[in-house]
């Protein structure tokens, strides 16, 4: 069985006005999936989300 990893989609964050607060409380399964992938025979599937709490920097 497959573990599951989500992950927001890191360009979002390098050009997000919120980059400076902490996200890890942030429910990054309830996010829209933009890619997924997974490396050889590990279970892991990475889950690449967007962000739905983005805002774009000035």
């Amino acid at each position: 069985m497959a573990a599951y990893l989500y992950h927001p989609k890191g360009s979002m964050c390098v050009h997000c006005a919120k980059q400076a607060e902490d996200c890890s409380k942030l429910d990054f399964r309830s996010m829209p999936v933009v890619k997924q992938y997974s490396q050889g025979g590990d279970p892991t599937v990475f889950k690449v989300v967007a962000c739905r709490v983005f805002v774009r920097a000035a």
